[in-house]
């Protein structure tokens, strides 16, 4: 079974809007593949959807920017585009290419948890993925499988977390992704937490507030009696 649960959008849905904010992830391999993944972000944040991919055997990291950066368009040079790049990537090598890229939040013993957070997305739903444009990453999503267990009593084969290394580029591109983004989009099932209200009644005077209450002007109790209203006015002054 499939570590990463994607249900892509129907065939023909046009691009995000040009002016939706911009995140690109990419996955590096010394010598091998490189990987990008697109993805534009609603305007309030509430989601994303991830509209073109990206993946080549044999290119510099010079080729990938250059790709990067055509598919992108003008939200290229765009101060609020996102770049994120494999965390073990050179990433003085993507900055003198002209990638302004921040490090991606994967990690040793962390490949679980971008998981759990990628099918969280998915699941809410607050992650698309357009299925004309994206192809070669439903390919590998449908294969992204975590290794069997192992007959071998006490063995180590498997680990939490641990998938298959192969063919995932785009799908690792889509963890770091997925890790960037749940901290940006919204969760509207979250409650919001209420402001806490005093109690009413309120507990008796403590003596700084008899004092308080007691002073020659009427200041003060116009103060005291401002502060017990608290608990019982709503925020629009209601009762």
């Amino acid at each position: 079974m499939a570590s990463l649960i994607v249900r892509p959008l129907p065939r023909g849905l046009v691009a995000p809007p040009a002016h939706w904010a911009r995140v690109v992830a990419m996955d590096y391999a010394d010598a091998g593949w490189k990987a990008s993944l697109f993805a534009a972000i609603e305007p309030y944040d509430r989601f994303a959807v991830v509209y073109s991919s990206w993946k080549e055997r044999g290119q510099e990291i010079s080729d990938q920017v250059g790709e990067a950066k055509k598919r992108l368009g003008p939200r290229a040079d765009d101060p609020k585009t996102v770049w994120i790049v494999d965390k073990s990537a050179p990433l003085l090598e993507y900055l003198k290419n002209g990638a302004p890229v921040i490090p991606s939040l994967s990690g040793p013993g962390k490949k679980a948890q971008l998981i759990s957070q990628a099918n969280e997305l998915l699941y809410t739903p607050r992650l698309f993925v357009v299925a004309d444009e994206c192809q070669p990453f439903l390919w590998e999503a449908q294969r992204f499988v975590r290794k069997p267990e192992s007959e071998r009593p006490g063995s180590d084969e498997r680990k939490p977390g641990q998938v298959v290394k192969r063919d995932d580029h785009l799908c690792d591109c889509f963890l770091y992704l997925s890790g960037y983004l749940s901290q940006i989009l919204s969760d509207e099932r979250q409650p919001k937490a209420q402001e806490p209200k005093r109690p009413w009644p309120p507990p008796p005077l403590t003596r700084a507030e008899r004092k308080k209450l007691y002073r020659q002007d009427d200041q003060g109790l116009d103060a005291l009696l401002s502060d017990l209203n608290q608990g019982l006015l709503g925020s629009d002054g209601s009762w």
